[in-house]
C-alpha cells in the first residue's frame, strides 16, 4: 500500500456520497485495503487518506459505492443516489436504500467533539477489540492525532462496518455506521 504525508483538511469538507458505478472512474491512493466475501457479496474496503470507499457488489453490472471524503464527486459516479454536503452541521445524517430487491443499505453519522494526543488514546477510547477485521491508518500532524479507521462484523443476516474519521483542527470525529442486510 501506499504511504502519504498528512494535508491539512477540514470536517466542514467531508461529504457522503454514495452512488452506482461500474467501478470507481478516478483513481485514488489507497492506504489500506481489505476485500471481504459475504455471503456472495464482495465488499471492498479502501483508506484512502482522511477518507474511505466501499464497493458493494452483489453481482449485478453496477456497484453500490459509498465514499466518505473531501472530494468533488462530478468525475466520479454514473448515478449518483444520495449526496450530503458538510456532514458536521448533519448531526446524525440517515440514509436508508433497498437495492437489487434483496438487500437492504442503511448509514448513519455522528459527531464526536474529542481532541485526540495518540493511538494507544483513540484505541483505548472507540475501537471495538471484538469486531471481525479492522482496517487504520494514522497520520501525523501538527495539529495532534488524525486517523482514519473503518470496523468490519459481519453475522449471518446483517453485515456491519463503523468508521471514524478524525480531524484533529477542528477537534472533531465523525463516526459512521454502515450495514447490509439480507432480506426474504
Amino acid at each position: 500500500m501506499n504511504k502519504v504525508r498528512y494535508k491539512k483538511l477540514s470536517v466542514l469538507g467531508l461529504e457522503y456520497k454514495l452512488f452506482l458505478s461500474p467501478d470507481l472512474n478516478c483513481k485514488f491512493n489507497v492506504l489500506k485495503n481489505r476485500v471481504i466475501n459475504w455471503q456472495g457479496i464482495i465488499l471492498d474496503f479502501s483508506i484512502i487518506g482522511l477518507s474511505h470507499f466501499v464497493k458493494i457488489d452483489t453481482g449485478a453490472k453496477n456497484k453500490l459505492i459509498e465514499l466518505l471524503a473531501c472530494v468533488d464527486s462530478k468525475d466520479i459516479a454514473d448515478e449518483v443516489l444520495v449526496q450530503q454536503k458538510n456532514l458536521i452541521v448533519c448531526c446524525n445524517y440517515r440514509y436508508n436504500k433497498r437495492f437489487n430487491s434483496f438487500y437492504k443499505y442503511s448509514f448513519i453519522t455522528e459527531t464526536i467533539d474529542d481532541c485526540l494526543r495518540n493511538a494507544w488514546e483513540f484505541g483505548d477510547k472507540y475501537t471495538d477489540k471484538g469486531c471481525g477485521f479492522y482496517l487504520e491508518y494514522v497520520f501525523p500532524s501538527p495539529d495532534g492525532f488524525a486517523v482514519t479507521s473503518i470496523e468490519i462484523t459481519g453475522k449471518e443476516d446483517k453485515f456491519c462496518w463503523i468508521t471514524y474519521h478524525s480531524y484533529p483542527a477542528d477537534k472533531k470525529i465523525i463516526k459512521t455506521r454502515s450495514i447490509i442486510e439480507k432480506e426474504g
